[in-house]
């Protein structure tokens, strides 16, 4: 049986795939924090639709600058690559 691909699952195997230091990690936990806080989805459920939906809340709604907001679609873009190089998920990165 097929584990679930939760976010926290795939930061799991993301953390033991990569040498990354504490504070990267924590980082990276931020970020899924707060989009998993916007949108309760797997990973394998997330659109483009969604993560612009995000993107707004991100800038218009929180205000925060569009360099915090690049950040994060880092952050997010390379745990999605991440899972579809390892075949987690076969979707196209949202």
């Amino acid at each position: 049986m097929d584990e679930l691909l939760t976010f926290e699952v795939l930061l799991e195997k993301y953390f033991y795939a990569k040498t990354l230091r504490p504070d990267t990690q924590w980082s990276y936990c931020k970020v899924v924090r707060t989009f998993t806080k916007f949108a309760k989805v797997l990973p394998g459920e997330v659109s483009a639709d969604l993560v612009l939906r995000w993107k707004e809340e991100v800038l218009k709604v929180q205000g925060l600058k569009v360099r915090t907001w690049n950040n994060k679609v880092a952050h997010m873009r390379a745990l999605f690559n991440f899972a579809i190089k390892k075949k987690l998920f076969q979707e196209e990165n949202p």
